[in-house]
């Protein structure tokens, strides 16, 4: 997975593996990952308000770039743009994973 930050950045920064995706009912999702999750509670459950559950994804081995890949260059090379939420990436895209070892 790769890892865009925002403005006034607008890069992909660096890459994380996905170790797995836990879907729970929301109270659970809390219970199970809350103290690692980078949120309040409450806001927590304003952001699940309206769902039964919801997904955690796990992540492994994160990878920050030296060199990260300015939005602009996404779009240009790499036919990309950041997404809203997320965007598979086909093994056309190898070289953005690739990016700083060759």
């Amino acid at each position: 997975m790769l890892i865009y930050a925002t403005q006034p950045i607008a890069a992909v920064v660096g890459y994380t593996q996905i170790e797995n995706v836990d879907r729970l009912p929301i109270v659970e999702l809390w219970n199970r990952y809350g103290e690692r999750a980078s949120i309040t509670k409450v806001d927590f459950m304003r952001y699940f308000d309206g769902v039964d559950e919801g997904c955690a994804i796990l992540l492994t081995r994160p990878k920050r770039y030296a060199a990260p890949i300015r939005l602009d260059e996404m779009r240009s090379t790499h036919g990309l743009n950041a997404p809203q939420s997320y965007v598979v990436l086909r093994e056309a895209h190898r070289d953005l994973i690739d990016h700083e070892q060759g």
